[in-house]
């Protein structure tokens, strides 16, 4: 009996980071509120973890990104704009429309110059393709560069 939980416990410690659902409502209304009104990073990660496909998440991410500027919220939203496509994240823009698609993009760009890797990544591509952006493969070289740093 005590082998089984000392497994169980070790196995639990090592699933840190991996969203569990175990979070209360109150728990993550919590998480919710000290996002937006104190850009508490901690609980934006917490929501990331637990909450990360809810349509409340975009709201909460566009406040961390708008008003605390934190960089990995612009691939946020990026994200939650996209998501809805069962595409690969790259082609999902093809099935938004052009203000939602402008508005994926220029979060894009945001985070990248906020040093966001994924937006580094995920613009690079963009412009070495020249698909959604004008094509300059210098441009999305150097991104892609910046965001294996």
């Amino acid at each position: 009996m005590i082998y089984a939980l000392v497994f169980i416990f070790f196995s639990c410690n090592q699933n840190k980071g991996i969203p569990m659902n175990n979070v209360s409502n109150s728990e993550m209304e919590s998480y919710r509120k000290s996002a937006v009104e104190k850009g508490d990073t901690i609980a934006y990660k917490e929501l990331e973890l637990e909450n990360y496909q809810s349509d409340s998440f975009l709201y909460v991410s566009l406040i961390m990104a708008n008003k605390y500027n934190y960089p990995s919220a612009y691939y946020n939203v990026f994200h939650c704009l996209v998501k809805q496509s069962n595409k690969k994240e790259l082609e999902a823009l093809d099935d938004l429309d052009e203000m939602t698609k402008k508005m994926a993009i220029d979060y894009l760009i945001m985070g990248a110059e906020k040093g966001d890797k994924q937006c580094q990544k995920i613009l690079g591509k963009f412009y070495l393709e020249g698909k959604y952006l004008k094509k300059d493969v210098e441009k999305g070289s150097q991104l892609i560069k910046d965001s294996n740093d």
